[in-house]
This record gives structure tokens, C-alpha cells and sequence, in this order.
């Protein structure tokens, strides 16, 4: 017992140890997060979960050994004042230099982080920012009052006329496409860049029905398969009820600059925003140091001291593990032959005679057993059917017999009521019927015959009932035995003929 109780603390030694240098490849990577910002998202929440994660496991650790230290110095056990003096020396010896190296990396911190950020770029970046949207509104702008002054230029004509003239107009324009449409929405001409396409790009109603209360439409939009960014500009002229599209390319280069524009305030501002977030996540992460340092430094105390008392414990666990039951484990013999040794020796006698003994009754047992299984087996060679009842009438066990007599699978009811039999076999509702009337009025024993009515005659078989109960128990139930006799009397009867 002592020996498993040695292997088991190494196998938890080795468990912790493990989680311990997990730990530090978290506390590493978790720097490497917060180092780059753009990371941080991805992998500091996860990290810091595992790394809390295993925090608490150590704390449970080590307050499982701390209120079993507590426990054995109240009760002054052998080794309990050693061990808690080793505890506060591995304690104050891991918290000394950490928490010197916590405070003064704590102050470059505190005062270093802000020189990482030049803030001074802050504003210059929201007036690029704002440069760039003028830029594009008054491209917008001047693009709407083009297509305004294209539609001023439409005279109502025939399709063909129409289409000549949108087809002129988009090419003086450098539109990609044009359309003229009714204000439902019906398209009366239209022209492309590519002839190929004949069907317009339709706006979405609601910007239809805005164009028509006669607020003009302008905005950016995606077009066509490669998704590149377009102008749209719908205007109407509802005195001749017409409404007029046109969508315009967009420079790539301004595109291009836009966008660089755009990505760049945004990175800076997230940069700006996570300032804090990342002294902050360095402070926590020193803190976390700080705790794994702690809790490493109690641990390492408890399993020291543990090991350097565990011969004198030893018999105590191996006195628990037999009161457990656990009769199979022997303290380890001290090396040196004093009053100690002969304890140990005497105790691991001792346990061997209980596991002697242990042994005579399972041996004992596995003789019942096999009783039992002997029981059984006469059962299943028996010609005659043996069907047994519990007290409220559900099949318990039945032999092979009962089922070649019956022609039914009887052990599938088992833990079933031995009603059931009869609603998947109406030819034996009559037996089941004389079974389940016995038993509901109390009957003691009976043998009759019995005629079972089947598609390929009638059967005769020769029944008893016997009620039994176990003794010295209240549980009460039944057996039935039956006979199959329909050769013997259709004997009888070509004898009497």
C-alpha cells in the first residue's frame, strides 16, 4: 500500500510538473500575443483561459495539501511541523526575487508602454481621412449633375432613336452603362459598354421610389463579377416621366488611395485603442507569473516534505486502504531492521491473512455460483417445459422445452408479463388465461390438461402449478410445468377406434 501511495504521488508529481511547464509555454506565447497586437484577439483570450485554468488546478492542489497539513499539525502526526516549515521556506524563497522582479517590471511598464505610441499623427491621420471623403462626395456630386444634364439632352423618340442616343451619350460620358426606364421601373432603352450585355442593372425599388418623390440618387456601388467599386446616379424628369441611370467607373488609382487611406486610420486607431489593453496584458501576465511562481514554489514544498515523511505515514494509508478493502498492497520494508521495520513487517503479515481469508470467500462464492449454473443447465436438458413466475406475474425464466412445446420464443419475454406471450401468440391465451387466473386468486397447486387450439390441430398438454416462496424472504412467485401428450392420446383414441 505504501508503494502505491508512493507511485501514485510520483504519478501526480509528474501530472503537475507537466501542467507546471505548460503553464510557462503559455505565460511565453501569451508575451508573444500581446507583443503583436494584431494577434491579440486570436490568441490572448485563450491562453489566458488555459492559464487561469490552470491556476485554479494548482490552487485546488495545493489547498487540498494545505488543509491536509493543517489537519495532521492539529493533530500533531508524525512529520506535520517539519513539513510546514518547509512550506513557508519554499514560499518566502519563491516570492522574494519574483516580487522584486514584479515591482521594478511593473514601473517600466507603467512608464515605457506611452513611448511605443506617437500620438501626435492623430489629427493629421482624421484629415487625410476627411481630405479623402470631400474628395469623393464632390466626385459624386459632379457626376450626378452630368447625368442630370444627360437626361436634359433625351428627346422622346422612337427605340431606335433612344437607343442611338443613350449609346451616343454613354460613350461621350465614359459611362460604363446607361438606362432610361418609367417610374414603375419599366426599361425603355438601354447601353453597355460590352454589347453583350442587354439586360441593365436594375436599382433596388426603394431607390427608385426615392428618385421619383424627386430626391436624385448617388452613391458608390459594387458591379459586375470582379466586385470593383462603380458610381450610381439615377435622376428624373417627372414631367415627361422618365427616369434616367447611369453608372460610372472609378479610378483605380483613387480607389487604390482611398482604400490605403481608410486601412491605415483604421490600423492606427486600433493601435491607439489597444495602448492600454496591452499594459494592461502585460501586467496581467506578470501577475500570472508572480501566482505560478507561488504556487509552484508550495507545491514543490508539500511533495518534498511529503516524500521525506512517507515511511512514517505509510502505515497509516495502508491501515485506511484495508478499511477501503484494498487487501492487496505491502508497505515497502524499511532497509534498516528496528522497531519500525518489524511494524511494517508485522502489518504486511497481517495483511496477507485478510487477503487469505478475502480469497476462502470468493472461492466460496464462485462455488454458489457455479451451483447455480449447474441448476441451469439440468433445466435446459429437461423434456419437459419449466416456465417460472415472479409474484406479479412476469416471466423470469423458461427452458428450451417450453419453447419447443409451445413453438414460441419464450425467453424473449423475459421481464415481461407472461400476458404478453399470448397477444403475439393468440394459441396460447388459454394457457396463459388458466396461469394468470391461478396466480390473481392465490392458488397453492394444481395439474390438469389442457387443449391448445393451432392451425395444424389441436395439442394436448398436461400442466402443474406450484407457488412458491423463497424462504426467509416475502418474494413470492410460480413455476409451471407441462407435458406435450397429443401423441400419446391420439394413440389412445386409433387404439379405441
Amino acid at each position: 500500500m505504501a508503494a502505491a501511495a508512493l507511485k501514485s504521488w510520483r504519478s501526480g508529481a509528474w501530472a503537475v510538473a507537466l501542467l507546471l511547464l505548460l503553464l510557462l509555454f503559455a505565460l511565453h506565447f501569451l508575451s508573444g500575443a500581446v507583443l503583436k497586437s494584431e494577434e491579440l484577439s486570436r490568441w490572448f483570450i485563450p491562453l489566458l483561459v488555459f492559464i487561469v485554468i490552470g491556476l485554479v488546478t494548482l490552487s485546488i492542489v495545493v489547498a487540498v495539501n494545505l488543509v491536509r497539513l493543517l489537519r495532521d499539525y492539529r493533530r500533531n502526526e508524525a512529520g506535520a511541523r517539519f513539513m510546514a516549515r518547509m512550506v513557508v521556506m519554499f514560499v518566502l524563497l519563491g516570492i522574494a526575487p519574483v516580487g522584486i522582479v514584479y515591482y521594478y517590471s511593473l514601473q517600466f511598464l507603467m512608464q515605457g508602454i506611452d513611448s511605443w505610441f506617437n500620438v501626435q499623427i492623430d489629427s493629421a491621420m482624421a484629415d487625410a481621412l476627411e481630405l479623402n471623403q470631400a474628395t469623393l462626395n464632390m466626385n459624386k456630386r459632379l457626376l450626378l449633375r452630368y447625368t442630370e444634364q444627360m437626361l436634359e439632352n433625351i428627346d422622346d423618340s422612337s427605340q431606335t432613336a433612344l437607343t442611338l442616343t443613350l449609346s451616343d451619350l454613354r460613350t461621350r460620358s465614359g459611362a460604363t452603362e446607361v438606362a432610361l426606364a418609367t417610374p414603375q421601373g419599366e426599361i425603355l432603352a438601354s447601353s453597355h459598354v460590352n454589347p453583350e450585355v442587354l439586360v441593365p442593372s436594375t436599382p433596388d425599388p426603394l431607390i427608385l421610389q426615392q428618385v421619383v418623390s424627386g430626391k436624385n440618387y448617388v452613391q458608390f456601388m459594387t458591379y459586375g463579377e470582379s466586385g470593383e467599386l462603380y458610381i450610381r446616379a439615377l435622376v428624373a424628369d417627372l414631367s415627361r416621366g422618365l427616369v434616367f441611370q447611369a453608372i460610372f467607373p472609378t479610378s483605380e488609382r483613387i480607389s487604390e488611395l482611398s482604400e490605403n487611406v481608410q486601412s491605415a486610420y483604421a490600423a492606427y486607431r486600433q493601435r491607439a485603442y489597444l495602448r492600454e489593453s496591452i499594459k494592461f496584458s502585460f501586467i496581467l501576465a506578470l501577475s500570472l507569473v508572480l501566482l505560478v511562481s507561488v504556487f509552484a514554489a508550495a507545491w514543490a514544498a508539500f511533495y518534498t516534505s511529503r516524500r521525506m515523511v512517507a515511511p512514517i505515514q505509510a502505515i497509516a494509508e495502508g491501515t485506511r486502504a484495508i478499511a477501503d478493502g484494498e487487501l492487496d498492497g505491502q508497505i515497502p520494508v524499511p532497509r534498516y531492521h528496528d522497531e519500525l521495520g518489524f511494524l511494517v513487517a508485522s502489518f504486511n503479515a497481517m495483511t496477507r491473512r485478510l487477503a487469505q481469508a478475502r480469497d476462502v470467500a470468493e472461492q466460496s462464492k464462485r462455488a454458489l455460483e457455479f451451483q447455480r449454473e449447474y441448476l441451469e443447465a439440468v433445466l435446459h436438458h429437461l423434456s419437459t417445459g419449466v416456465v417460472a413466475l415472479d409474484a406479479k406475474g412476469n416471466l423470469r425464466t423458461a427452458n428450451r422445452a417450453a419453447e419447443q412445446i409451445l413453438g414460441a420464443d419464450v425467453t424473449r419475454y423475459e421481464g415481461q408479463p407472461f400476458a404478453n406471450l399470448a397477444r403475439d401468440y393468440p394459441e396460447l391465451e388459454a394457457l396463459v388465461g388458466m396461469v394468470s387466473n391461478a396466480i390473481d386468486a392465490g392458488e397453492q397447486d394444481w395439474r390438469r390438461e389442457l387443449v391448445l387450439n393451432r392451425a395444424e390441430g389441436r395439442q394436448f398438454l398436461i400442466c402443474g402449478y406450484t407457488r412458491l416462496q423463497v424462504v426467509k424472504s416475502s418474494e413470492i412467485g410460480c413455476v409451471v410445468v407441462f407435458d406435450d401428450v397429443t401423441t400419446l392420446v391420439k394413440a389412445q383414441r386409433d387404439a379405441a377406434w
